[in-house]
């Protein structure tokens, strides 16, 4: 009698065991779940709250917009060159960077002539490249007789009642002006070819 209450006795404790051990274990993996849903919850809320501010603030953030050779351009030049004039307002971003980039080579090259204004060399960027157009590209060019006789004989639907003397001069400064751009524009174009430009605007 007394072997067979033992035996139950253990019986009992072993079941007794065993339940609490597979209770335990159910605590366990749930605790677990819980913890691994709460990493995951956690997770997803950080992901989140870091992408926003990227994306917020991703367009106050200072970066380099283009490189010239050793020279960048910055974001902040670029949104400034776009509030520094009326065309600028609808413009591209890539138009305003490239209209930059030209600037900036052509102040470089103008800057290796030393340029001078009564006497003291000239300071100011714009004057710089103002006065390098005129002294190196504009002062070149001659617009022959002929060429602004003949330009007046095909549009003379466009000085009705003047004479060809009357409007001689005013003729001649348009052929220079548009003979100066495609100079210009071939003093750019090679400038550019010997220049490493990289544009990165996103």
């Amino acid at each position: 009698m007394q072997t067979k209450a033992r035996v139950q006795e253990k019986s009992t404790s072993v079941s007794g065991m065993l339940f609490k051990r597979i209770f335990i274990l159910k605590e366990i993996r749930t605790f677990r779940r819980g913890i691994i849903e709460r990493i995951f919850y956690i997770c997803t809320i950080m992901l989140v709250v870091s992408l926003c501010p990227l994306s917020s603030y991703a367009e106050i953030l200072e970066r380099v917009v283009a490189i010239v050779d050793d020279e960048v351009i910055l974001l902040s030049e670029l949104k400034e060159y776009r509030g520094s004039g009326k065309e600028s307002d609808v413009s591209s971003d890539e138009v305003l960077i490239n209209q930059m980039i030209n600037r900036m080579l052509l102040l470089r090259e103008a800057r290796k002539f030393g340029l001078m204004q009564d006497g003291v060399q000239m300071k100011d960027d714009q004057g710089i490249v103002r006065e390098y157009i005129q002294r190196r590209i504009k002062a070149f060019i001659h617009i022959p007789f002929d060429k602004i006789e003949i330009y007046y004989k095909d549009n003379l639907i466009s000085y009705t009642d003047k004479e060809f003397y009357d409007v001689k001069d005013e003729i001649e400064e348009y052929l220079v002006s548009r003979e100066l751009v495609k100079r210009l524009q071939k003093a750019v174009s090679e400038l550019r070819q010997d220049a490493y430009i990289r544009i990165q605007l996103e």
